[in-house]
């Protein structure tokens, strides 16, 4: 049986070191300037202004994480209508799956949306083809926009 999370839970929750380590190379390119003379300024600007490549990895970890927190949410049991004396073993609740969600912090909505880009598959996997996996990915991206 899973114990309630509470609100400390949530925030203190580890993220993969990978990740933090991620966010702390994008902070310090936020900072950086390297670029001396104004024309090395400019072209260098200008190919970070169309490379797209960190926010497409970043929308494809986002979607990642929407789709498999509705995978998580799936594996627990929904809510039965009528009393819920069966919910109770002992000192240990067994949460619903809308009390996890709600002790996770979620809203209704960004449970439901997590659900559904789960079982409708709509965060894709990794393609070989970059096309393919682009597509993809902007595919995902608009099903969960309103994710927030």
């Amino acid at each position: 049986m899973k114990t309630p999370l509470t609100p400390a839970q949530v925030t203190d929750a580890p993220l993969p070191a990978v990740y933090e380590q991620a966010k702390a190379a994008l902070a310090q390119c936020e900072t950086i300037d390297e670029c001396k003379d104004w024309s090395a300024a400019l072209a260098s600007y200008a190919k970070q202004a169309g490379d797209e490549t960190l926010e497409k990895k970043a929308r494809l970890i986002r979607n990642r994480a929407i789709r498999r927190m509705g995978q998580v949410l799936e594996q627990i049991e929904p809510g039965k209508t009528g009393p819920k004396t069966e919910l109770n073993t002992g000192d240990h609740t067994q949460l619903t799956r809308a009390q996890a969600a709600k002790q996770a912090g979620l809203s209704k909505h960004q449970k439901v949306t997590a659900q559904r880009l789960a079982a409708k598959g709509h965060c894709p996997t990794p393609s070989s083809n970059p096309r393919k996996r682009i597509q993809g990915i902007d595919r995902a991206s608009r099903a969960a926009t309103d994710f927030n």
